[in-house]
């Protein structure tokens, strides 16, 4: 037992600021840890979208049924794994084709009602949603001609297994 209230002060003082400091420090690792999510997501995207453009796919609207069927096809390909839903949209921004995940379409449903913005830059953007309590990485890339200008976009929607998110909550506590 501390006799010295002064001794019991300091101690009080102390433990408050080593909770306040480990709130802080667990809050900063915790948006380090989703900043890595994103970037992965963000690098799978260009992964993705660069073998879509090593294919030589043309991105113009189809003239005929095949080359529809061919372009679907490739797209159903792309979206495996974690991807939601996988649209290629042509210069003047016209979607082309979709590809949906079939055990994400209420996501899906949900995500095609808002809309997001395309890059007014060269640069990929990302931004991170939870809906239906999973969370999502949907990310937009521009995708280019073999002279570098702006041919189309690639848009995946990525999502976070539940594994990986109990994995940074656990690193987080």
């Amino acid at each position: 037992m501390i006799a010295n209230p002064i001794h019991r002060t300091i101690l009080s003082r102390l433990a408050a600021a080593w909770i306040m400091l480990s709130l802080l420090f667990g809050a900063v690792a915790y948006f380090i840890e989703l900043e890595k999510i994103d970037d992965f997501v963000v690098t799978q995207a260009n992964s993705e979208s660069d073998r879509f453009e090593a294919l030589g796919i043309p991105l113009q609207t189809p003239k005929d049924s095949d080359s529809l069927t061919t372009l679907q096809q490739r797209a159903r390909d792309f979206a495996r794994d974690h991807f939601v839903v996988i649209e290629i949209y042509d210069r003047q921004r016209n979607k082309l084709v979709e590809a949906v995940s079939p055990q994400h379409a209420a996501i899906e449903k949900q995500l095609s009602r808002r809309g997001h913005p395309f890059p007014k830059d060269d640069r990929s953007h990302y931004e991170r949603l939870t809906i239906d309590g999973s969370t999502l990485v949907q990310t937009v890339v521009p995708l280019h001609d073999s002279e570098g200008a702006i041919n189309g976009y690639f848009e995946g929607v990525f999502i976070v297994d539940q594994e990986t998110m109990n994995k940074l909550r656990a690193d987080l506590v």
